[in-house]
């Protein structure tokens, strides 16, 4: 069984739209972006103790993201890229965090770095049990949920938030 208490989910910051000839996955972060994520770092850096893991997707937005928040963590765990995240569903990413848990039991606090509708759909579904109505997870947004204990994570309504960021 998992010990997770935490789970933090990240949105990548405000990006450059795609050059005609570029894969969507990647595009960088504009200068703003840039800027959003090392804020993003320090307020994460107050709000929550750092990360026992950190799950990324492939994508260039979400690893440059990633730069800005580690440039104010002193140390952070290795980072598992991954290309499922990339577009996924709330059951998908669901699946992506619940099977890096059965490989890594001891776990505590998690970061998931990914994209929009996705997150938000997660969001509102482990608050509350319902993805109709989410909370805006604007890039560079981060939620900090905190598991209910004996409530499996795939549950409606297994988690609360705890804390809330949007640059």
């Amino acid at each position: 069984m998992s010990r997770l208490q935490q789970l933090t989910l990240i949105r990548h910051a405000h990006a450059l739209p795609a050059a005609a000839s570029e894969p969507d996955k990647a595009r960088p972060l504009s200068s703003r972006g840039q800027s959003d994520a090392r804020h993003a770092g320090h307020w994460l850096r107050h709000a929550s103790l750092p990360p026992d893991a950190i799950l990324c997707s492939d994508a260039r937005r979400t690893q440059e993201t990633l730069a800005g928040l580690q440039a104010t963590f002193p140390a952070l765990p290795a980072v598992q890229l991954e290309p499922g995240i990339y577009e996924a569903s709330p059951g998908e990413l669901l699946a992506i965090i619940e099977a890096h848990l059965q490989h890594h039991p001891a776990i505590e606090r998690l970061w998931l770095i990914g994209h929009n509708p996705g997150l938000e759909m997660l969001l509102a579904r482990m608050q509350d049990g319902t993805a109709m109505t989410p909370l805006a997870m604007p890039p560079a947004g981060i939620a900090i949920l905190a598991l209910q204990p004996d409530i499996p994570l795939a549950a409606a309504g297994s988690a609360r938030l705890l804390h809330f960021h949007a640059p």
